[in-house]
């Protein structure tokens, strides 16, 4: 199933059921759209070095440069980014 498509539901389900189920049933699904979220890549943007789109921290990197946000832990996105 895709991220986008699984957010999208959860939501649903949220606004549709809150209320009529116990509230940890809805913490539970917010705690996963947030998680989901952040496997949504986010270009990083450069100013005096690369910084997460997210939180902002900025972002370490060697010749390799990191799949995740060491901060938030939010995917990043580095195709079509220029040095």
């Amino acid at each position: 199933m895709d991220v986008k498509l699984a957010i999208s539901l959860l939501k649903h389900h949220i606004e549709a059921w809150e209320g009529k189920f116990p509230s940890p049933h809805f913490k539970a699904c917010k705690v996963a759209i947030k998680a989901l979220e952040k496997q949504i890549p986010e270009k990083p943007y450069k100013i005096d070095g690369w910084h997460c789109g997210v939180c902002k921290k900025r972002i370490y990197t060697t010749s390799i440069k990191p799949i995740y946000c060491s901060n938030c832990g939010q995917k990043l996105d580095w195709s079509a980014v220029n040095e």
